[in-house]
């Protein structure tokens, strides 16, 4: 048995951290423990393997700051010794350093108290974990949206500048971190109402074409904010790029027009916007806006035509992705309308997969916000894929908050965390992680 394989047997108790040391010097004498340093990394591993199985979150900060002082110990003692560990957790492959277990120690808080730093510490860890360096550097792409996100627009700029374009990073062709970066950056930043420095942001990004779609992200927060005049002013900013930015920023503006409209009453007046917008997935999507504010209003018969002729226009989308983020559009409003098994019978008709199992996690968070909390959980209890339940919760909690529900929110925001933990894949982990610290930071704006 080699040494990694003893390392990765679970321990019922700290007791046995010895005992496994005392195993290697008997199987292993050549390698052994000749030298300190080395005893006091196994010991670390073996504290680590402990904390994994604690029955208390208490038992397993102890674990884990214990495993950290060893690890110190060998950096004070023996500069020259490596105090990092490779370990077996739950069948994978795990490279840990102090950083790291100080990381997972502050995660250890997370779970009994969700908060931004915590959050941020723990997609860090995960991050600094992940095998792949293309993954770890679009792991940072996603760190610099949450520091945005969370109003650390110093920060996020900051991880953006430590950033490579994608014509200096080997092996990534296409879309560039660091352009990628800047635009969720200035994103965030107009949505912010900081639209002198969203424009500044944008003029960063050296790519063209992605420097065009940033300001039509810019422009259609604008519109969203209610400044139409200023969100065309920043529309005439845009010069070229793929795909027609220009004219999806101008859709975006009508269609935040018409959603604006039909909030304040004026029905007549949004659907006549509507009338102009010729892009089909913005179309789709503000049909769906006006149905909700007839809903709302208890025009529930207009409200279901309208919703109808949603259905219909995005129906008639070619693209399979661009039918499926119409439709998903379409169901969260129709949940935001109340109108839950209409929202449903949406999701179920996305062919792909993972576009169903992403819109239907928006659903429960739309039910919470409408005050159906109750249904809200049952509906995340009830979606299979783990990634999406745990967002699901996620959005769920921070309507709990709103509502003034402290202690409900905590637990179900632990539940979300939890249940993000319990995914095995490393990317895919990381990555939910990453949504339910996107969404508490959005909810804390």
């Amino acid at each position: 048995m080699t040494p990694a394989a003893i390392l990765s047997c679970p321990l019922e108790k700290i007791a046995m951290t010895r005992l496994i040391i005392l195993a290697l010097a008997v199987l292993l004498p050549g390698l052994a423990l000749a030298d300190e340093a080395r005893e006091l990394r196994l010991e670390a591993g073996a504290l680590i393997q402990a904390a994994e199985v604690a029955d208390t979150a208490r038992e397993r900060k102890k674990l884990l700051e214990e495993a950290r002082g060893k690890l110190l110990e060998v950096r004070k003692r023996y500069p020259s010794e490596s105090t990092q560990l490779t370990l077996y957790i739950g069948g994978e492959r795990v490279t840990l350093t102090p950083e790291i277990l100080e990381a997972r120690i502050a995660n250890n808080k997370c779970l009994s108290s969700p908060t931004m730093k915590c959050l941020l510490a723990w997609v860090l860890s995960r991050i600094a974990e992940l095998k792949d360096s293309n993954s770890r550097t679009w792991g940072l792409v996603n760190t610099a949206n949450l520091h945005a996100a969370a109003g650390d627009i110093a920060g996020a700029l900051h991880i953006a500048g430590a950033l490579q374009s994608a014509e200096e990073s080997e092996g990534l062709v296409g879309l560039s971190p660091r352009g990628t970066a800047l635009d969720r950056i200035g994103t965030a930043q107009a949505e912010a109402g900081d639209i002198a420095g969203a424009l500044q942001t944008a003029q960063r990004i050296k790519n063209a074409n992605a420097r065009a779609w940033a300001l039509k992200n810019i422009a259609v927060a604008q519109a969203e904010a209610g400044d139409i005049a200023g969100a065309l002013q920043t529309a005439a900013r845009i010069k070229g790029g793929r795909g027609n930015p220009f004219g999806s920023a101008l859709a975006g503006i009508a269609t935040a027009q018409a959603a604006a409209q039909a909030e304040a009453g004026d029905i007549a007046g949004a659907l006549q916007t509507v009338r102009g917008i010729k892009d089909a997935r913005h179309h789709a999507g503000a049909l769906a806006s006006i149905a909700t504010a007839q809903a709302k209003a208890g025009r529930e018969t207009e409200s279901t035509a309208t919703f109808v002729e949603a259905l219909q226009t995005a129906a008639g989308i070619k693209n399979t992705g661009t039918r499926a983020w119409a439709l998903e559009n379409i169901a969260v409003a129709q949940a935001e309308a109340g109108h839950i098994a209409g929202a449903l019978q949406t999701v179920a008709d996305i062919e792909n997969a993972g576009s169903r199992e992403s819109a239907l996690a928006g659903i429960p968070t739309a039910q919470a916000e409408a005050g159906d909390i109750a249904g809200a959980l049952q509906t995340a209890a009830d979606i299979e894929d783990t990634y999406s339940r745990a967002s699901a919760l996620a959005g769920i909690a921070t309507a709990q908050a709103k509502a003034g529900h402290e202690a409900e929110s905590t637990a179900t925001f632990v539940e979300a965390l939890q249940t993000a933990a319990g995914i095995k894949d490393a990317e895919g982990r990381t990555g939910a992680l990453y949504n339910i610290a996107t969404i508490l930071a959005n909810a804390n704006q």
